[in-house]
């Protein structure tokens, strides 16, 4: 049994490289073990130290970049295997679906053009059409275009909606957790009517009203409080985060 010059850690004696720290394994029978070992820790630390001087616009771009890789492996994995076992392409449509969204979604968030209204509405515009090809690889059921797509804009509207009022606030204690209640409340409505609309031909609303009247009472103690507690003016504040 040996132990990583670097970190300390029990390494079997066929362990070439720390697996905790990455640093060579220095064995006795080595030459020169504090010149390779000075050299191993040198490159560890100036990997570290490069890492850290990234600004935050340099550390999303290595994520986006690194995850990218990540989505694209699995795509191309996913379309091989399914040709090899089926001869054909039919459920990697789903995978191909899903890591196009993410990777949307991924470079949207990203990017350091996007505002923040291009970033909510580009979410509402990528949710749409992955529920609209989500459909068309389904069976072509027109869900998507009933439920999916009204769905994905009165969310985009209301998130915005939400952010909006909460930005223009002076501050923002309870009435951010009493618009998220109202927000949901309605969303659970919109749910209820389209959903009852595709299936009965008819909008008809029954669990969502109980929800939504529920949600009246408390979003209105939280506005309550809100205006009592004047003293408090952030949520980390008045919760000691």
């Amino acid at each position: 049994m040996i132990v990583c010059v670097n970190c300390g850690v029990d390494l079997e004696t066929s362990m070439n490289y720390c697996p905790l720290c990455g640093v060579m394994v220095i064995k006795k029978s080595d030459e020169n073990n504090e010149k390779l070992r000075k050299i191993e820790v040198a490159k560890q630390e100036k990997w570290r130290y490069e890492i850290k001087r990234l600004n935050l616009i340099q550390k999303k771009r290595l994520a986006r970049d690194i995850i990218s890789v990540i989505l694209l492996s699995i795509l191309v994995i996913s379309v091989l295997l399914n040709f090899l076992i089926s001869g054909n392409i039919s459920w990697s449509w789903y995978i191909i679906l899903i890591c196009s969204c993410l990777f949307s979604y991924l470079w949207l968030f990203t990017s350091k053009k996007a505002i923040k209204l291009l970033r909510f509405f580009g979410s509402a515009v990528i949710s749409g059409l992955f529920l609209v090809f989500l459909d068309i690889i389904s069976g072509r059921q027109q869900w998507s275009l009933f439920i999916g797509i009204p769905l994905a804009t009165a969310l985009f509207l209301l998130s915005y909606s939400v952010y909006y009022i909460v930005k223009r606030a002076r501050r923002r204690v309870f009435n951010l957790i009493a618009l998220v209640f109202l927000a949901a409340g309605l969303l659970t409505l919109l749910i209820d009517a389209l959903v009852s609309n595709y299936l009965l031909g008819v909008i008809k609303l029954s669990w969502s009203l109980i929800v939504f009247i529920s949600i009246i009472p408390v979003s209105s103690i939280m506005f309550i409080l809100h205006v009592r507690l004047k003293k408090y003016a952030d949520l980390k504040k008045f919760f000691h985060i």
